[in-house]
Formats: structure tokens, C-alpha cells, sequence
């Protein structure tokens, strides 16, 4: 990462004003040469490339926490995920995670519950990220609310000790 990335975008991560060259960050929003390529809106993060698919413009996105933009036969990919530039806003947490992003309700209901069992050829972290990915999406999804007592009590607990989000 380059001097200017960690300076710049590490102020813009702690939400603090920095300027160096072609970079800005205003604390609440990120430029490179004068374009917003990300903001805070509401507390969420929101990026865009601005239209410039340049090494630069994926290198300052990539600075910023919970980001990982790279391109693959000219087509750009947000955090493992195809992405056209265009503002978007960056999911965190268990919400961006690969298995999160392909669970189904079936899915979920049965990680939860137990009867489907998490894939384990990546390792007990891994498999573990599965059945939490699966609770976060039964409390998203409102499911956990729908079925049975224990699964909104479940989700309930799991919120109040901090193991997926509200």
C-alpha cells in the first residue's frame, strides 16, 4: 500500500480530515483528483469508483476497512462480487461474507436448527462463519421470528452478546 493510501485512507477510516496530492478525506467523505469515491451516509459506507476503473482509484478503495476491490478480465469485483462502479454500499460483518451472500431460507433454517450440516473443507473457523451467517440471515430475513420460539429467542441472544448484528 502506498504512502499516501495509508495516510489518506487510514484518516478517512477514523473519520478525520487528511489531504496529501490528489487525496482528500473530509472525515466524511473520501476524493481522489476532486471525485467523492466514498462517503459516510447515515453511518454506513458507500463507494463508487466515479467512473475511473484506474489502478489508483482500486488501491485508494482498498484501503478503506472491509473493502476489497479487484478486476478479473476487465470486469471489476467488490468483495468477491461482481460490481459495475456505481455507488453502492458496503455491507460489513457477517453480511459480507461469501456465505451469506449464497444462503437460502432453507439454508439458514437448517444450519440453525441442525440438520444441515456446515461444509468443514475450510476449516472449523469456516464452518462456524456458516451457522453464524445462517442466524444473521434468519434475523435479517425476519424468518427467526416466524418459526419456532427458540429461533427469535436464539437470534435475540445472539444480538445482545455482540455475535451478529441488530
Amino acid at each position: 500500500m502506498r504512502k499516501i493510501t495509508a495516510e489518506v485512507v487510514g484518516a478517512f477510516n477514523n473519520k478525520e480530515a487528511k489531504r496529501m496530492n490528489n487525496t482528500e478525506s473530509t472525515g466524511e467523505a473520501l476524493y481522489l483528483h476532486g471525485n467523492k469515491i466514498a462517503e459516510y451516509r447515515d453511518g454506513d459506507l458507500w463507494i463508487t469508483n466515479a467512473g475511473w476503473m484506474s489502478n489508483t482509484t482500486k488501491e485508494r478503495l482498498n484501503g478503506i476497512e472491509g473493502v476489497s476491490v479487484h478486476q478479473k478480465k476487465g470486469v471489476w469485483y467488490l468483495n468477491d462480487v461482481e460490481w459495475d462502479g456505481e455507488w453502492i454500499k458496503v455491507e460489513s460483518g457477517l453480511r459480507a461474507s461469501k456465505h451469506y451472500k449464497a444462503m437460502t431460507p432453507y439454508m439458514a433454517t437448517g444450519l440453525a436448527e441442525g440438520f444441515e450440516k456446515p461444509d468443514m473443507s475450510n476449516g472449523e473457523e469456516d464452518a462456524k462463519e456458516q451457522v453464524l451467517s445462517a442466524w444473521q440471515f434468519l434475523h435479517d430475513t425476519g424468518a427467526a421470528y416466524q418459526l419456532q420460539g427458540w429461533f427469535g429467542r436464539t437470534a435475540q441472544d445472539l444480538i445482545s452478546q455482540g455475535v451478529i448484528e441488530a
